[in-house]
């Protein structure tokens, strides 16, 4: 629990409000599926933020092992939920 602890407030270290909705949004999305396949911009317009805000919030999720992605061209993205119990603990806290 304490490894979880220090690894949640590291990552909150880093986070902006912005970044906040679009783990809330991602959160609610895999309470039905571990992975997703998703178009950046399409998700981008629906909670009104920039690509490059959405993009970052996924690299720094995928640094800490979160989530993973893989690109699918033209298709959009396919997001896999890796640890679960970080992601709610950030959206919790």
């Amino acid at each position: 629990m304490i490894e979880l602890t220090t690894t949640t407030k590291l990552i909150k270290g880093v986070l902006s409000c912005t970044d906040f909705s679009i783990l809330e949004k991602l959160n609610t999305v895999f309470a039905e599926s571990d992975m997703i396949d998703m178009n950046g911009v399409d998700f981008c317009k629906q909670l009104g933020v920039s690509r490059a805000t959405f993009n970052s919030t996924l690299k720094l999720l995928q640094a800490t092992n979160i989530i993973t992605t893989s690109s699918m061209g033209v298709k959009g993205t396919r997001v896999k939920l890796v640890n679960r119990e970080v992601l709610q603990e950030l959206i919790k806290e």
